[in-house]
């Protein structure tokens, strides 16, 4: 489906959106519909990557692995809680879980038992996962760059700027109660 046909397709959505709830700024919707589509595609182009020992990883996997590897070079070599991994990832507890279960088994994290409080436990990489990590990075990050190939650099600019100061937004709002809690 070429620009023109999304665009038509989505307009139509949009107008019937619009008519059915009688809401005229439906711009929320607009957005958020698009980044969830394009978070959608993204993850289905990158597919499940594979390195050079055909170890397939997941997007969502490979970013749990990307965020351990990132806190290993920054100095948490201790590791990270699976809550700290939720809250990173924004995903829920039971995700990270499923996650953090698959990564066992294939053999890229193991799990430590916090020696002070033996109810926690945090997340390491093994070799295998740094492994996996440093042989599929390149590729991966590429891959991520291409999707962007037929923007402009300023509007790649111009877009990471605006994305950024929505998220910031958010984030604002997220420590606040929602109006309609108090009711």
């Amino acid at each position: 489906m070429n620009q023109e046909e999304i665009a038509l397709r989505l307009g139509h959505i949009h107008r019937e959106v619009k008519n059915i709830f009688q809401i005229e700024n439906i711009s929320g919707v607009q957005v958020f519909s698009t980044m969830a589509r394009i978070l959608q595609l993204s993850e289905m182009l990158d597919g499940q990557a594979s390195d050079d020992q055909g170890i397939e990883i997941s997007m969502p996997r490979w970013r749990v692995l990307l965020h351990l590897f990132m806190a290993e070079r920054t100095g948490q070599g201790c590791g990270l809680t699976p809550t700290e991994l939720s809250q990173f990832q924004q995903v829920s507890k039971n995700t990270i879980s499923s996650l953090l279960r698959g990564l066992e088994e294939q053999g890229m994290i193991t799990r430590e038992t916090d020696p002070k409080d033996l109810r926690l436990f945090h997340i390491q990489l093994t070799d295998a996962g740094r492994q996996v990590v440093m042989n599929s990075a390149p590729r991966r990050i590429e891959g991520l760059n291409r999707l962007l190939s037929d923007l402009p650099a300023e509007d790649c600019r111009q877009l990471l700027a605006l994305l950024t100061r929505l998220h910031v937004s958010m984030e604002s709002k997220n420590c606040q109660p929602h109006p309609a809690a108090n009711v």
